[in-house]
C-alpha cells in the first residue's frame, strides 16, 4: 500500500519527503504547547521533546557504538537490550535540552535578558 506521493505506508515513511517532515516537526511543536494542568513533570518533559528530538540521532551513534542491540538479535535478552538502549537514548536526548535550556537561561541571566527557554 503507497501512500499519494509514494513510498511505503506503515512503521516508516519517506523521512526525506517533505510533507513528511513538516508534519513531523507541527506534530512536536503542537505538543510542545500543549499544557496538561496539574502535571508540572510532564509538562516539563514536553517542553524538553523538540530539542530532544533534534538531538536524538547523535545519541542513538554514540550509544550504539557501545551497545549494539542487532548483534544479540539472536538473543533472548534482544528485547531487553533493545528496550535499554531506547531508553539510554530517550534519557540522553532529554538531559541535553534540559542542559542546553539551562545554559541558555543562565547566559541570558547574566546578559540581563530575559530567554525564550522553558527552563
Amino acid at each position: 500500500m503507497t501512500y499519494p506521493l509514494g513510498g511505503f505506508s506503515g512503521a516508516f515513511y519517506e523521512f526525506n519527503n517533505f510533507l513528511v517532515i513538516v508534519a513531523a516537526v507541527l506534530m512536536l511543536l503542537a505538543f510542545l504547547q500543549t499544557k496538561i494542568p496539574g502535571s508540572q513533570a510532564i509538562n516539563r518533559m514536553g517542553g524538553l521533546t523538540y530539542g530532544a528530538y533534534v538531538v536524538h540521532v547523535f545519541w542513538i551513534t554514540v550509544l550504539s557504538r557501545f551497545v549494539n542491540p542487532f548483534a544479540a538479535s539472536e538473543s533472548p535478552r534482544y528485547p531487553l537490550v533493545a528496550a535499554l538502549l531506547i531508553l539510554s537514548v530517550a534519557i540522553c536526548s532529554l538531559a541535553t535540552e534540559a542542559l542546553r535550556q539551562m545554559v541558555v537561561h543562565l547566559v541570558s541571566a547574566w546578559r540581563g535578558k530575559p530567554s525564550n527557554t522553558q527552563a
